[in-house]
């Protein structure tokens, strides 16, 4: 009970302050969403001793499952997938979404500025459109 009254005390403390920074966690924890690819992530390098993603900048088209609030998305790939993605700008897709990457896994991101705004996911499944 008293964690519980505690938490909601930092919530309702907190609220003000995440509001007026934007509120930096990502709306959902799991989306669904058409996307367009707007500009594709750098290449990684070879696989090897290190499991890196490349992350993706899309245009939300239209929120499926979830909740997101922003025009733009960033989106990590796994570059091990037997099917890899068309990332060529204008391609769209259907994209199962989470927060949550592999343990292992660390991102090469030229949005990080954007990414502090709006945060990252990883794609569980994509399908053209």
């Amino acid at each position: 009970m008293v964690s519980t009254t505690r938490a909601l005390i930092a919530a309702c403390f907190l609220a003000p302050f995440l509001a007026a920074a934007g509120d930096l966690r990502p709306s959902s924890p799991r989306i669904v969403v058409e996307a367009e690819v707007v500009e594709p992530g750098p290449p990684v390098p070879a696989p090897g001793d290190s499991y890196v993603i490349s992350i993706t900048r899309y245009r939300v088209l239209k929120v499926l499952k979830g909740r997101y609030r922003h025009d733009f998305l960033l989106v990590g790939h796994d570059p091990f997938a037997k099917v890899q993605p068309n990332l060529a700008p204008g391609v769209r897709h259907r994209l199962e979404l989470t927060v949550s990457f592999p343990a292992q896994a660390s991102q090469l991101n030229p949005f990080a500025t954007e990414a502090l705004r709006i945060g990252i996911y990883y794609c569980k499944s994509f399908k053209p459109l």
